[in-house]
């Protein structure tokens, strides 16, 4: 049983709404429980000493109104986001790119040009990933359901493995590298380092990039959040 959806239930009958057959449900079983009859109570006592100061009524929200926030905000960082690419992406890879340039000039494939290539391919395919979402959204006609389908196949273990597979591939192609030409000790340390730096370096981006999103309108980034636990 979502607990926190129960009280809202509750809360909902206790200022006048209306349940629908599913939430009545789930709120007929929360109320059985001695949990729901202390905060069926507590909320009940919180309404009187309300009304004691001032009349509370219970207002309908406007969903179509949420969902245009929510497709405005993603939208506008999306752009914002396109601006700021082509730069974003030169001085992210340029630096490592001449660095693999000068490595396999002067000396030729190492293992120092595995682990430039690994983290190329990250960051490369990273960027891929980024503009061909961004791209999609603005062509997008109902960004709202687009993006709640997305985040639910996201869920699903083929998503969760190919997700995994993103720090996996260039560690494992580090690790193969430093095998090669310093044994298997060497190998398996920096496949080990490659990892966790992969695997930092995308969770920040993640972070980062949600962070962005919310900023420019936390209330409705919030809204769709909650509407995805229930």
């Amino acid at each position: 049983m979502n607990v926190e959806l129960a009280r809202q239930f509750c809360l909902k009958v206790i200022y006048g709404g209306e349940l629908t057959p599913e939430e009545s449900s789930a709120y007929e079983a929360f109320v059985q429980t001695a949990a729901g009859q202390r905060y069926m109570a507590e909320s009940r006592e919180m309404k009187d000493t309300l009304n004691s100061i001032a009349r509370v009524e219970l207002v309908t929200e406007d969903k179509s109104a949420m969902i245009e926030r929510f497709e405005n905000l993603l939208k506008q960082n999306v752009i914002e986001s396109q601006k700021r690419f082509p730069l974003a992406v030169w001085l992210l890879l340029g630096p490592i790119s001449l660095l693999l340039l000068i490595s396999m000039l002067t000396h030729g494939w190492t293992a120092l040009t595995s682990l430039l290539i690994g983290v190329l391919a990250i960051f490369g395919f990273v960027a891929m990933v980024m503009w061909k979402h961004n791209r999609r959204l603005l062509n997008e006609e109902n960004v709202y359901e687009f993006m709640t389908d997305s985040h639910i196949r996201s869920r699903e273990l083929p998503n969760r493995v190919l997700t995994l597979l993103v720090p996996v591939l260039p560690a494992i192609l580090v690790g193969w590298g430093f095998y090669q030409f310093d044994g298997p000790g060497s190998g398996v340390q920096h496949f080990v380092l490659c990892l966790v730096f992969t695997l930092g370096v995308t969770l920040l981006l993640a972070k980062v990039s949600k962070s962005t999103m919310r900023s420019s309108d936390p209330e409705a980034w919030d809204w769709w959040q909650d509407g995805l636990k229930d």
